[in-house]
């Protein structure tokens, strides 16, 4: 399941757009599939690929997660984006389950000559006891500079 809602403009701020999604893998049983229910590899033979199409979902398998992000548009070009992600894991298919958390900010606006400045700053804890102990955190930036051209032809 992967209800969401999307609110194209916030009422008393109308330049501002809001997205909220939830995903659920772990499905309520008496007992535990092991990560069998949802993904079921019994009809597709080649992975999780059916004929080279991708299934699943971002959260994996057992797993349950949101994520929700907000842009304000400061002109039809020029944004900025806040988000977050939380997704975690079943014990009952991952040893000691797992959790991560992730923070996000984007920002993207035109300069002169065609050329778009861009630029975002990530900020991600997760804690799997599987694969390290303790609770791990990372920090993320990215800039960029991209060429836009006005190309005319005759």
């Amino acid at each position: 399941m992967n209800p969401g809602m999307y609110l194209s403009h916030v009422p008393r701020i109308p330049k501002l757009d809001v997205r909220v999604e939830a995903v659920y893998t772990d499905v309520f049983t008496a007992s535990s599939t092991h990560g069998t229910y949802i993904y079921w590899n019994g009809n597709y033979h080649d992975s999780y690929t059916n004929q080279g199409n991708l299934l699943g979902n971002w959260i994996g398998r057992e797993g349950r997660g949101y994520q929700a992000w907000s842009t304000y548009w400061l002109s039809p070009r020029s944004r900025l984006q806040l988000g977050y992600r939380a997704a975690s894991v079943s014990k009952d298919f991952l040893p000691a389950g797992g959790k991560l958390n992730d923070y996000r900010v984007r920002g993207e606006t035109p300069l002169d000559y065609g050329l778009m400045l861009s630029g975002s700053l990530q900020y991600e804890t997760w804690r799997v006891p599987a694969l390290v102990h303790g609770t791990q955190a990372n920090f993320t930036a990215s800039f960029q500079i991209e060429l836009r051209p006005h190309l005319k032809f005759r």
